[in-house]
């Protein structure tokens, strides 16, 4: 099933592209947050409907479900009718309250054709919102009539009021049609790295006595194309990049309870074998040197050796296998194989691990920021070992670490502004079927908007945190310990174009776009630019003892005891770097006797670099 969300300012034409499938049936949905400008539109005690005019001239009138009123959120199923023709449906959005009505702007539904001549229909009319209209009517109709009957005594009230108990019990309990309320989720500090970090516990069966079945996916591009492609030169774009998927995208499409990242990946799709559900995505473990993680039918987690292929991995019973990093734990001990990695670095991870009754635990935490220091793969060993795992796993990590809970952005981003989420290649998750009735469905998209707004609360707090503070007099640019990369930064857009960086060793100025240095400036004085290193031209001349020495470019000056001295008396000398061998010096004596003193002249020897003696010019 496909929700697609949708930001409507009622105030301006929609120029986003709605694209959808002919003869798709009961799975897909538009979810319209309304907008007044900026501010969400109230469609407390107001109703939306929908009126469309298809290429044949048949037309459109449905209603559309209203989610979160006061954040004006709604939902358009897009129906067997809507889709019914390919090309271009016109449509329009139409807000009720009373006798009042305020149309928007019309925009454009894309029906691309389907080649399956069995999913056709015949295009007519449909006028649901019309007919829920009488509905209504008649409803009310009914109403009067049982209002009567009360009251002379024909009905039974608490019959009525236990069957309205029994159905909001009907209604709670969707609840756990669509996600499993078995998953349990903490978020907790570990005070021996000083990192915040969310740990989820997964039972190995349900209520119900059925496993609760970890899957494993890739972003919706790959699911349809080739998992390798030639290098297009996006794989390093997580912002941009039309093949990835983020996590929380990739958890309203599934309809997941859970989502976490997966492993790792190129701009040439897996690094490592990768196995969705028994289908062979990618078979390229041994190139990377990666030991994939294999998910078999009862939930056992294994980690394969590099030279194993993803056949092999298949065969052996994981229908699940993901190109991840490196096992940590194997058997309750700490990872001894032959693949040797750093196990001191301190990252944003993703840690997933087992426990001998196949309980699955997961350990994403923060990182890279003032307080998050980040695990090392020895923190996670740790943690794992204190949940009483026997196996742990190192999925990938920094700013791919992502933890989805009902459609909520859990953990802290990483990446740029820390407001933006990294798109993915592939994802570990948990998900139900997908929600039948309508009412479930509405509490599925009251998810996703919960989701929406923690994102956005997320944003204000990173708006908060990342306050520069004028009040003192100066900016602070703060960095986790050891981080020696603050600095300014330009912009444009999503795309960073340059940077003054300010390292504690040095400063610099740096062009992202052509990926050189403007200029450089260390703690000893030294200035370089593109042309080269600046020598030493101060406003007073720097004083010297020993000229036979100097290897910068510049204007000196030296006693009359100086080593190399042109002349028994002060002297200003221009020296002249050309490389080690190949010098020159200009010697003007400080004194008024110009008969005596002369100016002088010297070079060095090319052949080994020691000076010759000095001659007046």
């Amino acid at each position: 099933m496909n929700t697609k969300i949708i930001k409507f300012d009622l105030n301006r034409k929609l120029y986003e592209k709605i694209i959808a499938k002919q003869g798709d049936t009961k799975s897909r949905f538009l979810l319209f947050n309304l907008l007044d400008g900026s501010f969400p539109f109230d469609l407390t005690n107001r109703s939306v409907r929908v009126y469309g005019l298809k290429r044949d001239g048949t037309e459109i009138f449905n209603d559309l479900i209203i989610n979160n009123a006061t954040k004006g959120y709604c939902t358009l199923e897009l129906t067997n009718q809507m889709l019914a023709l390919s090309g271009e449906v016109e449509l329009e959005l139409m807000i009720i309250e009373g006798d009042k009505k305020l149309t928007s702007n019309i925009f454009t539904l894309e029906v691309r054709k389907s080649i399956n001549s069995e999913k056709a229909i015949v295009s007519t009319n449909e006028f649901t919102a019309l007919l829920n209209g009488l509905a209504s009517l008649n409803e009310y109709d009914n109403y009067k009539n049982e209002i009567k009957d009360a009251r002379g005594g024909q009905l039974k009230l608490k019959d009525r009021l236990d069957g309205f108990d029994e159905s909001l019990e009907q209604k709670i309990n969707l609840n756990e049609d669509i996600f499993y309320n078995e998953i349990n989720i903490e978020k907790k500090r570990d005070e021996v790295s000083g990192t915040t970090y969310w740990v989820t516990s997964i039972p190995h069966l349900d209520k119900n006595g059925n496993i609760i079945k970890l899957k494993t996916g890739v972003s919706e591009y790959y699911e349809t194309h080739p998992n390798r492609h030639e290098d297009d030169g996006t794989g390093t774009d997580y912002i941009n990049n039309p093949k990835l998927e983020t996590a929380r995208n990739f958890s309203i499409r599934k309809k997941a309870t859970l989502v976490i990242n997966g492993g790792t990946w190129g701009n040439q799709g897996a690094n490592g074998n990768c196995v969705v559900n028994g289908v062979i995505k990618a078979s390229v473990s041994e190139q990377y040197k990666r030991m994939p993680l294999g998910i078999k039918t009862d939930n056992t987690l294994v980690a394969y050796d590099y030279t194993t292929t993803a056949q092999q991995n298949l065969d052996d019973g994981s229908i699940d296998v993901v190109p991840g990093f490196y096992p940590i734990m194997v058997n309750g001990s700490k990872y001894s194989g032959t693949l040797t990695f750093d196990w001191e670095k301190k990252e944003p991870r993703t840690f997933i691990g087992q426990r001998p009754n196949k309980e699955i635990i997961v350990i994403v935490c923060s990182g890279r920021r003032t307080g998050e220091g980040g695990m090392s793969m020895n923190d996670g060993f740790r943690l794992l070992s204190d949940y009483e795992c026997t196996f742990g796993y190192n999925l990938d990590g920094g700013g791919s670490s992502s933890l989805v809970y009902r459609n909520e952005y859990l953990n802290e981003k990483i990446d740029f502004t820390r407001k933006v989420e990294r798109k993915l290649y592939n994802f570990i998750y948990l998900s139900k079927e997908p929600p039948k009735s309508k009412l479930a469905n509405d509490i599925f998209l009251n998810s996703v908007s919960i989701g929406d707004l923690r994102s956005i609360v997320s944003d204000c707090v990173i708006d908060i945190m990342n306050k520069i503070d004028f009040s003192p007099g100066y900016i602070r640019l703060k960095g986790s310990e050891g981080y020696n990369y603050q600095g300014i930064e330009t912009w444009d857009g999503e795309n960073r174009n340059a940077k003054l960086l300010l390292h504690k060793n040095y400063m610099k100025y740096v062009d992202y776009n052509t990926n050189s240095t403007a200029f450089q400036v260390d703690m000893k004085g030294n200035i370089a630019t593109p042309k080269g290193k600046l020598g030493v031209f101060n406003s007073t001349p720097k004083t010297v003892t020993d000229l036979n020495i100097l290897n910068e470019s510049g204007i000196y000056w030296c006693g009359k005891d100086a080593n190399g001295v042109p002349n028994p008396t002060s002297n200003g000398i221009i020296h002249f770097n050309i490389n080690d061998n190949n010098k020159m010096q200009i010697g003007f004596p400080y004194t008024n006797d110009l008969v005596q003193y002369k100016a002088k002249i010297r070079r060095t020897n090319p052949s080994d670099g020691s000076w010759y003696d000095w001659k007046e010019l």
